[in-house]
């Protein structure tokens, strides 16, 4: 599990960092809807950064037990939409690119303080528990991106089944076919091990990746 060996404080802090990260999550679904057209999600008070308006009480229970959650599904209708299946494939990709958005800014704050602090990023990441700000926003980048991995699975109702459905309706069809037994799976996958392991290692690639590009051009400011 990714809260493993995690200290009361910093419990509380990865619990907040999710907390704010799924509304943000949820509020550009909804946002990214009203925008297309679609006046349900306005309708609905979903159009807010409130994280009351877009906490699911079962994803919640999921951030603290197993480290990461999902938010209230947003409701919303295609059918305001000018071209329906690009609607619903910028709605269902907004949420996790939010997600991205928090981590790239928070990969551009910390290295920032790397470069007017003469301390390398390396020296950052390897000091970042004495250091509470690295400390932060580390975590908040690095939450997000697992945050916008797990969103991206393809399994309903995730952000990941609603883009395979919008790709490929056959494939669709056959993941909700067996959707029981791939949510016992499912089930089973995340109060395991495998789940933590399997989530921080993309993250941690993706994470690094991140850091070398945005590096590459901070550096040359």
């Amino acid at each position: 599990m990714l809260w493993s060996g995690a200290s009361l404080i910093e419990l509380i802090q990865l619990g907040i960092i999710l907390i704010i990260s799924i509304a943000i999550h949820e509020f550009a679904h909804a946002w990214v809807s009203y925008k297309l057209g679609d006046p349900t999600p306005k309708l609905q008070k979903r159009v807010t950064l409130n994280p009351l308006a877009h906490i699911d009480p079962l994803g919640l229970v999921m951030v603290f037990l197993i480290g990461f959650g999902r938010g209230k599904p947003v409701e919303i209708n295609p059918g305001y939409y000018k071209n329906q299946r690009i609607g619903e494939f910028k709605v269902a990709m907004a949420g996790p690119l939010s997600n991205l958005l928090l981590a790239t800014i928070g990969i551009i704050i910390l290295l920032f303080i790397s470069k007017f602090s003469g301390m390398g990023i390396n020296t950052i990441f390897s000091h970042a528990y004495t250091i509470p700000l690295a400390q932060f926003l580390g975590q908040f980048a690095y939450l997000n991106i697992i945050l916008m991995v797990f969103n991206l699975l393809p399994i309903p109702p995730l952000d990941g089944f609603t883009l395979v459905k919008l790709v490929n309706i056959d494939i669709a069809e056959k993941i909700l076919k067996y959707q029981k037994y791939i949510f016992i799976g499912f089930l089973i996958f995340v109060f395991s091990p495998l789940s933590g392991n399997f989530l921080s290692t993309i993250a941690k690639v993706i994470f690094n990746v991140l850091t070398t590009i945005l590096a590459s051009v901070i550096y040359l400011i």
